[in-house]
């Protein structure tokens, strides 16, 4: 169990990690350069570090004990700071990957970070927004679209998109779009992915 310890401006100053052995927590004090991070910002646990994307342009990394402290530049083309929106941390391929949301760029594009060493970010696959949302009814927010996950087995992207928030995929594999289910404007965002836990039952044999 962890928990960030922040400036009065959101900055992170350090961590507060709670062990289960000790029953106790104990403090490690940031490696990041005032990188500040949200209660919303994207995140993934990949590679044993937690990763965010911060609103001062950067991918950052900690590991689960608090000692490692990781900054990732953003991807080359992901240039325009003013414009720019936190956008989607995850898995790819077995590879950490992130995704640009821009609302109202013509593409968007899929990132794979796969050396850290490099820290080099290969761009993987691209598709237009218009196509992206063709399939909605709802032409002049068309534009708009929110990313939730990509699938861990296979090349979907999950998304709403439009003003009545319409569930999506996106088949990269394909170049297929879906449309799964229009879940009304007076749905909250963001949507959270379910992955169930199966431990209990392939202990049981099921």
């Amino acid at each position: 169990m962890s928990e960030f310890v922040a400036t009065d401006y959101g900055s992170v100053k350090g961590v507060e990690i709670y062990s289960s052995e000790t029953g106790a927590w104990s403090y490690s004090m940031s490696a990041w350069d005032y990188e500040e991070i949200s209660e919303g910002s994207p995140s993934v646990f990949f590679n044993c570090l937690l990763h965010f994307v911060t609103f001062k342009f950067a991918i950052v990394a900690v590991d689960v004990e608090g000692e490692s402290w990781w900054v990732l530049p953003m991807p080359e083309d992901i240039d325009d700071y003013n414009s720019w929106e936190p956008g989607f941390i995850g898995r790819y391929q077995g590879n950490l990957c992130y995704i640009n949301e821009f609302d109202y760029e013509s593409d968007m594009s899929v990132w794979v970070l796969e050396d850290y060493g490099t820290e080099e970010w290969i761009l993987k696959h691209q598709v237009s927004i218009q196509r992206l949302t063709e399939k909605i009814t709802t032409p002049p927010e068309s534009i708009y679209y929110h990313l939730i996950t990509v699938h861990p087995d296979c090349n979907w992207i999950f998304y709403i998109a439009g003003s009545d928030h319409t569930l999506m995929a996106y088949d990269m594999d394909r170049d297929e779009v879906h449309v799964i289910k229009n879940l009304g404007s007076d749905c909250w965002l963001p949507c959270i992915p379910y992955v169930p836990f199966y431990v209990e039952s392939l202990t049981d044999g099921h």
